[in-house]
């Protein structure tokens, strides 16, 4: 058993160095190089045994027959799930990702918080960093905010319990009182605060019908316009930010 648990250490030294090197210089890592840099005392000769079993995995492959060995797909995979370090953030380093996140959270909308994520993973991983977007049918409705921007033009904030907000320009075809428009925006909180964005979609008309207070005219074209107000599908379904990071790599 012992024996068994030293070879796979073994193994995993060697494919650490080889990942490591290859990741850094982009070219195929010898043998030679391997016995020097693994700290395991073997001679080439062995390290180009192992290499060999190893390529037979399908964890190296070789470019052609006098070249090193490079890493494969399935090698970064292993590599990543079993022997790339884990990096402990201190407690105050943390705390101030937390903050900045949560600072774009409550300053923008869904589509600039997905895109400023990919562009911190770029910047942590110095390589492309890539977000998709989450389905926000099943967001939890927060609350409603109706702003006057002008004239008959509203704006209103949508948050959701996540802390995402998305904003939408409405126009009616009268001013409306500013206590009437924040009366309207108390009445909906109440009636659909802790439903999701699907839930309120389906159901808005029947939860609104019978409101006494608030503007008539704000409730329907609220109403009318209900898929569009409360669509949370961002622009885009991916965003990638880094592509020159990544293309400075030497391996690219």
């Amino acid at each position: 058993m012992k024996n068994i648990q030293k070879i796979h250490e073994r193994r995993d030294m060697i494919i650490d160095v080889i990942v490591s090197a290859f990741l850094e210089t982009g070219e195929p890592v010898s043998s030679g190089y391997v016995a020097r840099n693994c700290g395991l005392g073997i001679s080439p000769a062995t390290v180009r045994n192992i290499m060999k079993e190893l390529e037979e995995e399908l964890l190296l492959s070789q470019p052609h027959k006098s070249a090193g060995r490079i890493p494969t797909v399935k090698c970064y995979r292993y590599y990543v799930r079993n022997l790339m370090p884990h990096i402990n953030l201190s407690e105050k380093d943390f705390r101030a990702i937390k903050q900045l996140v949560e600072n774009v959270i409550r300053e923008n909308d869904a589509d600039v918080f997905m895109e400023h994520i990919a562009s911190v993973l770029s910047e942590v991983t110095d390589l492309i960093g890539v977000t998709m977007t989450p389905l926000f049918e099943s967001g939890v409705f927060d609350r409603i905010e109706i702003v006057n921007i002008g004239g008959s033009k509203y704006l209103l904030v949508i948050s959701l319990m996540s802390g995402l907000v998305k904003t939408i320009n409405l126009t009616v075809d009268k001013v409306i009182p500013r206590t009437k428009t924040e009366e309207t925006a108390r009445f909906l909180t109440n009636r659909l605060h802790g439903l999701s964005v699907s839930e309120i979609k389906k159901t808005i008309g029947k939860r609104i019908k019978g409101i006494s207070g608030g503007d008539r005219k704000l409730f329907d074209v609220i109403l009318n316009k209900k898929e569009l107000i409360f669509n949370f599908s961002v622009g885009n379904d991916s965003h990638i930010a880094g592509l020159s990071r990544l293309l400075s790599n030497p391996d690219f």
